[in-house]
């Protein structure tokens, strides 16, 4: 499974298509995207669309959470379908 290089790397994955047959980066869209850490309030969107809905930070908080999580399942869900048609 793993292979010294030849640059005198010493014993690493020789890449992800000959240690596991993944295409390497596919997954990263979607498991990489956004995590739902309530960092949405430092972002600069966060607050436009709060000022320009006049929405309370509860309010766009509730309504950022669940756009964000739509955005990284719909992510991940074509990261699994692009995965499965390249391979």
């Amino acid at each position: 499974m793993f292979e010294a290089k030849e640059d005198g790397g010493g014993d690493r994955p020789a890449g992800c298509v000959r240690c596991t047959g993944r295409q390497p980066g596919i997954g990263r869209g979607g498991d990489g995207r956004r995590l739902a850490d309530l960092s949405q309030v430092n972002d600069a969107g966060f607050w436009l669309v709060k000022e320009y809905f006049n929405m309370s930070v509860t309010q766009t908080l509730k309504t950022w959470t669940v756009m964000e999580t739509i955005v990284s399942i719909v992510a991940l869900v074509f990261a699994l379908l692009l995965n499965a048609m390249l391979s």
